[in-house]
């Protein structure tokens, strides 16, 4: 049996901060450019109306998985993810699948932005979307946290294709065990997601298994959230 839900969430239920914004932009908050506080400002204060952010997750009912050295699997289905991933998983029980979304309309907006010349407020949205795609597979995460708990399990980190050497063509594989357009999320054919600010990730679950640190110091991807959070920090 599979638990298969799907959120919508409202953009007032997200917490969207100037001071998350401007580290994506690489400022501090206090070293950040005039014009580029009002624009945060602006940006902040109309973008609601083009937010629709979703999130859903695919959560086994029982055990699903196999981890084997630099694979895992997902019933019949192996990712060939690398050793990072791999470890990360180690001891799950069973694999969580989930997706986000912050919608279509905020990437439109941004592009409408950049074409007409406002360069730094396209970016300011796309940044937003980022932010709010992030906080809606949080939300995902913690309901696949509190389903785990009832079974006294614990959760590991959320795993993406794309990091840690995990090929992003891959996503077909995943996406194959959701409903098909779900969470109003597509795939083309190299695999990228539609609408572009999205997330899909897995999630083991097992008595054995507890969230840790990300291992970045053994990815080489220079563009990763995660590694621009320690960076920053």
């Amino acid at each position: 049996m599979e638990n298969i839900k799907q959120f919508d969430i409202p953009y007032s239920d997200l917490v969207v901060s100037a001071s998350d914004i401007l580290k994506m932009l690489g400022y501090k908050e206090r070293a950040a450019p005039l014009q580029v506080l009002k624009d945060v400002k602006q940006m902040m204060s109309s973008i609601s109306d083009h937010v629709e952010a979703r999130c859903g997750f695919r959560y086994p009912e029982s055990g699903n998985c196999e981890i084997l050295g630099d694979s895992f699997s997902i019933g019949e289905i192996r990712f060939n993810a690398g050793s990072i991933i791999a470890s990360q998983l180690e001891g799950s029980s069973r694999i969580a699948v989930l997706v986000s979304t912050a919608g279509q309309s905020i990437s439109r907006l941004s592009g409408e932005l950049i074409t007409s010349g406002e360069f730094l407020k396209g970016y300011i949205v796309d940044v937003i979307g980022s932010i709010v795609a992030e906080q809606a597979a949080d939300f995902a995460e913690k309901e696949i946290t509190k389903i785990a708990q009832t079974h006294l399990h614990g959760i590991t980190n959320r795993l993406s294709p794309g990091y840690c050497g995990w090929d992003v063509s891959e996503q077909h594989k995943l996406f194959s065990l959701l409903p098909d357009n779900f969470c109003g999320i597509t795939l083309t054919e190299s695999a990228l997601m539609v609408p572009i600010k999205s997330i899909s990730a897995v999630i083991g679950i097992g008595k054995n298994v507890k969230k840790g640190e990300y291992p970045c110091a053994e990815c080489n991807r220079n563009d990763c959230y995660r590694n621009r959070d320690r960076r920053t920090s």
